[in-house]
């Protein structure tokens, strides 16, 4: 599980940027972020999943770092979004 930074997070728009460890950047929506609180501190560290949008990899179900995925939280993902790799597609 890919894990790194918050970046910049714009609360407006609701969306922000997860540097991770990797040296990788990762676009998310505030939709992802697990707890549904829908905000977060730049500066964070998160662990997060990978999916695609349209082609391009995007962060998903971001969370404390160290914390584990809550198996309840479930996001509908429009058309077009799958898991990166098989282990995120038996989530």
């Amino acid at each position: 599980m890919p894990s790194g930074t918050v970046t910049q997070f714009d609360a407006h728009v609701g969306l922000g940027h997860v540097d991770a460890d990797d040296g990788e950047r990762y676009l998310f929506h505030c939709a992802e972020i697990a707890d549904g609180t829908r905000a977060i501190e730049v500066g964070a560290r998160v662990d997060f999943d990978l999916m695609t949008k349209l082609g391009s990899p995007e962060a998903s179900r971001l969370r404390p770092a160290g914390e584990p995925p809550d198996p309840a939280f479930v996001h509908q993902r429009s058309a077009g979004q799958r898991p990166l790799n098989k282990r995120a597609a038996d989530r």
